[in-house]
């Protein structure tokens, strides 16, 4: 394949992927509060089978390496995930997480928004640029 050919392919594969995150954020903001859970629902259990997944790749050499658990990681993935999809569609997905006890100070593109509505702690690790609620201090 030519390189003309390859860049081509590539502007054709990433316009079909904004048409389709474009549909997609259309049609959830268009739904009942009601269809709204139901898709959450939805989704979140998938999440929650591709970061178990993913935590599931990890040897124990590398968990330990990190002074982490499987448990850990597979939180830190589902966030990752609901963080991913929540900018997708244009929605606050970590609203009511349980982000406690996480280390999230590598992940780009979170907000103070988004991290006002989350479940954290004094243990929460976040990036520089954004700063714990009042609620997780007392916490």
């Amino acid at each position: 394949m030519t390189l003309a050919q390859d860049l081509f392919v590539s502007l054709v594969q990433h316009l079909w992927d904004f048409g389709k995150e474009t549909r997609t954020r259309q049609r959830v903001s268009h739904m009942t509060p009601q269809q709204r859970r139901d898709w959450r629902a939805r989704e979140f259990a998938e999440i929650q089978q591709r970061a178990a997944k993913l935590a599931n790749l990890m040897s124990e050499r590398d968990l330990l390496k990190r002074g982490t658990d499987r448990a850990q990681v597979r939180r830190g993935y589902e966030i990752m995930f609901l963080h991913d999809l929540g900018v997708r569609t244009s929605q606050y997905l970590l609203e009511g997480e349980d982000i406690r006890g996480l280390d999230l100070h590598r992940m780009k593109g979170l907000n103070q928004e988004q991290i006002n509505r989350a479940l954290g702690d004094s243990t929460t690790r976040l990036p520089d640029y954004l700063t714990a609620p009042e609620s997780w201090r007392q916490a």
